[in-house]
């Protein structure tokens, strides 16, 4: 008996994939948040972009969200998106006293 292969694509992925290149063709720049898992936002004009980081290699690296509303998946950062350095939790804390501890 030969087994064959059979791709199962999500509904939502037929939906979404041409909608989600086009984003990822487009030229955007990002700024950092200091939310752990959507890192990076835009605003496109009234929109509100985000990025989600997911748990890879288990899922696609990262997840688009407009508005609220999950957008798809993709794995490469698009050459076209620009982006700083994302808001590391003790990069909001006070800076330590220089020179050590005080003296008595």
């Amino acid at each position: 008996m030969r087994m064959q292969r059979i791709l199962i694509v999500s509904r939502m992925s037929l939906e979404t994939a041409p909608r989600l290149e086009t984003y990822l063709q487009s030229a955007m720049q990002w700024h950092p948040t200091s939310n752990v898992d959507r890192p990076w936002s835009a605003k496109v004009g009234t929109d509100r972009w985000e990025l989600q980081v997911n748990d890879f290699p288990a899922e696609q690296m990262y997840t688009l969200w407009i508005n609220g509303e999950r957008v798809g998946n993709f794995d490469d950062w698009p050459k076209k998106w620009k982006r700083e350095s994302p808001v590391r939790p003790e990069q909001t804390k006070k800076p330590a006293l220089s020179g050590g501890l005080s003296k008595l």
